[in-house]
């Protein structure tokens, strides 16, 4: 019989897939006076210091140990700073709805990569069509006619860009099998104040740590949501859900994020896709579908 999940896992799932996939948009928003890497950054310090400041204030404190800290910096490069200036970058040359979709590809990323690292998580049939159906997407969404040159259109070298933070999203989601610390808070604190201290040295030698242009409202409140709720926030909601609905059910914020990404950037942006990303979009979410069963956890997409 399959379980039945009470109202408060449905809600925590539908604010954590809005969270996830509102963070397109915002970043669409601040591109208009951030740099990609001020804005992951930005977004990481502000939820480092949040996450921080609740696990100090919630008394367990931060973690100690050398072992913890590695495996936190491991997280925060491969979760958290690579993949956001990787997003942010793509989002330049891309439409925040069409983000949205290739970020659907993460799961299936885990997948391949569970296959060589984790075991018993080897490679059926079934999931090897479905990673197939998958990567089919990727080669519409990108255009087959544009492979040859991939690297000298802007456009193509973003979408490149983007499938390289689902890699990097996969990873974080291999390494996540092998936490050492089992204090969700505590985990997601150390996790984000790591990646802070990366961000805030590579901020300092590109010499970015300030905007070069006058900033407006709107990118400023973009970057605030960026760090409070898409970061923040939605680390909290993550965690929680996990603890208490399990992977299978969390898995279906794989196929409602890229539709909310979609949705919101045609609401707000008034983006309008090509009929290749939708078929992209129906290619990718199939491959999914026949990859369900016994799917592994996702790693958090932005």
């Amino acid at each position: 019989m399959s379980r039945q999940h009470p109202p408060s896992h449905w809600i925590a799932l539908l604010a954590l897939v809005l969270f996830w996939g509102s963070a397109f948009l915002f970043v669409s928003i601040a591109l208009d006076s951030f740099s990609a890497l001020q804005i992951a950054g930005s977004r990481i310090v502000i939820a480092g210091a949040v996450l921080v400041a609740l696990c100090l204030a919630l008394g367990p404190g931060l973690p100690a140990g050398r072992r913890q800290w590695a495996y936190f910096l491991a997280m925060g490069i491969t979760g958290n700073c690579l993949p956001f200036v990787l997003i942010a970058w793509g989002q330049q040359h891309v439409p925040s709805g069409e983000a949205g979709i290739l970020m659907a590809l993460v799961p299936l990323m885990v997948m391949v990569l569970a296959h060589f690292l984790l075991p018993g998580e080897r490679l059926t049939p079934r999931r090897t069509l479905g990673f197939l159906l998958g990567f089919a997407g990727v080669v519409v969404l990108i255009g087959p006619q544009h492979l040859g040159g991939l690297l000298a259109q802007d456009a193509q070298l973003a979408r490149v860009a983007l499938l390289g933070a689902t890699i990097s999203y996969a990873t974080a989601g291999i390494l996540a099998q092998y936490q050492p610390n089992r204090d969700m808070l505590q985990s997601a604190a150390g996790t984000l104040l790591s990646a802070s201290a990366v961000m805030l040295v590579l901020m300092a030698w590109a010499g970015e740590l300030a905007p070069s242009v006058t900033l407006t409202a709107g990118p400023v409140l973009a970057v605030v949501a960026l760090g409070l709720v898409c970061t923040a926030a939605a680390n909290l909601v993550f965690f929680w859900l996990a603890h208490r609905s399990g992977a299978p059910f969390l898995s279906l914020s794989n196929y409602l994020v890229p539709c909310v990404a979609v949705a919101l950037g045609a609401i707000f942006a008034g983006e309008r896709l090509p009929a290749d990303a939708w078929l992209a979009l129906a290619l990718i979410l199939a491959g999914l579908a026949l990859c369900q069963r016994r799917a592994p956890a996702p790693a958090a997409p932005p």
